[in-house]
Parts: structure tokens; sequence; C-alpha cells
């Protein structure tokens, strides 16, 4: 049985690519406006590092809450929207990809303030070929859905 977690896969492809990798968000892909997001394995291999997020490292482990809220919702979730929102209200609910950050990796109550880190790290879950990384939301791609069978 192969490894499906999406922490192992993203840490995995990084070591295979010298632990930096670049990615381009939906938008950039959509604009062609050239922003690109330089992503890099940290010297533990345990989260990964970017100037493109005001928190500048994130643990592997985001990009399993990610996938579990995607398998509980049938393999697709909105994006949500953690700017001029607080967490569990309509556009930041716990589920919306940014809602489940807040509660689930940054431990935030109801009515909080969270990061809204999705672009970034739906660019990132793009470029490993375990979601596809649509205008709002986020869909696990057919790829990663066999991963899962198997």
């Amino acid at each position: 049985m192969g490894n499906h977690k999406a922490s192992d896969i993203i840490r995995n492809l990084l070591i295979k690519n010298g632990g930096t990798i670049k990615v381009e968000n939906y938008q950039e892909k959509t604009y062609h406006n050239g922003s690109i997001y330089e992503i890099n394995l940290s010297s533990d291999t345990q989260r990964i590092e970017t100037k493109a997020l005001p928190q500048h490292d994130y643990e592997l482990t985001v990009f399993d809450i990610i996938v579990n809220l995607l398998i509980e919702c049938s393999g697709t979730a909105r994006k949500g929207a953690g700017r001029n929102n607080k967490l569990n209200e309509e556009n930041c609910g716990y589920d919306t990809i940014v809602g489940r950050i807040g509660r689930d990796y940054f431990n935030k109550q109801a009515g909080e303030s969270v990061w809204d880190p999705v672009m970034v790290l739906g660019a990132v879950l793009d470029w490993a070929d375990i979601c596809s990384s649509k205008r709002g939301y986020l869909e696990l791609t057919p790829n990663y859905r066999e991963i899962l069978k198997s």
C-alpha cells in the first residue's frame, strides 16, 4: 500500500527537486501576470519556508489538514476568505480551507482572525498533483483519488 499522506508526498517531491520549487497560483495561470512563489523545504524536512506569506514557514502537516477536509467534502472544498472575515463566519467557515487551517492548524477559535495562506498552499498542492487549484475552490486530482483507493 502506497503512502497517501499529502505531507509525505510533498516532502518527497521537494527532496527530489533539490528542496526548492517555484509555483504559481490559479490566478497567475489564468492571467499570466508573472507572480511566482518560491517554496523551500526546511533543513529538518518538516516544514516549507516561503517569503510569499506573512508567516514564512508552515509545517507540512498543514497539507494533510487541507486534504482531510477535501476527503470529508467528497473531493472539493471552497477556499474561503480570511481577509475581512473571522473564523466560522460565512466565508471562513470550518467547511472552507481557510477556516479549517485556522481551526486545526493555528488553533483559532470562532470569531478570531486567521491567516489566509490558501493561494500559496493550494499552488503547492497543485504542483504536487494532489489537488487542482481552481477559482474559489480546491479539488482532488484524479491521480490522487487513485492513490487514495490503493
